[in-house]
């Protein structure tokens, strides 16, 4: 189920902003919304420089915002910054975190 609130930041803000990436998310995003169930996002790795949307991509942050917005997001501002080795850190965690990003020790 396509997300006019989201689709409106992302067009707007992020979009823009992504450079060469612009395209690629898109397609993540339009994949997801495909689904007809809530969607779980695990992704390792985050957010290195604030602002650094050509570069990095701001995954994470779009990521979050997709999860806040869509209305069938399993959880909504619920980003949790785990610092583990990453093929363990999603056993480890749950599904959903109920407060806004934190970070946890090793």
């Amino acid at each position: 189920m396509r997300s006019p609130n989201f689709w409106s930041w992302f067009d707007g803000i992020a979009g823009p902003q992504l450079a060469h990436r612009t395209e690629g998310f898109r397609k993540v995003f339009d994949h997801l919304d495909r689904f007809d169930r809530p969607v779980g996002i695990v992704e390792t790795g985050c957010v290195r420089q604030q602002d650094n949307w050509a570069g990095d991509g701001q995954s994470t942050i779009l990521f979050d915002r997709y999860a806040e917005l869509h209305p069938r997001s399993a959880c909504s501002r619920s980003t949790a910054i785990l610092r583990r080795q990453s093929f363990a850190a999603p056993w480890s965690a749950g599904m959903c975190v109920s407060t806004p990003a934190t970070a946890s020790p090793t």
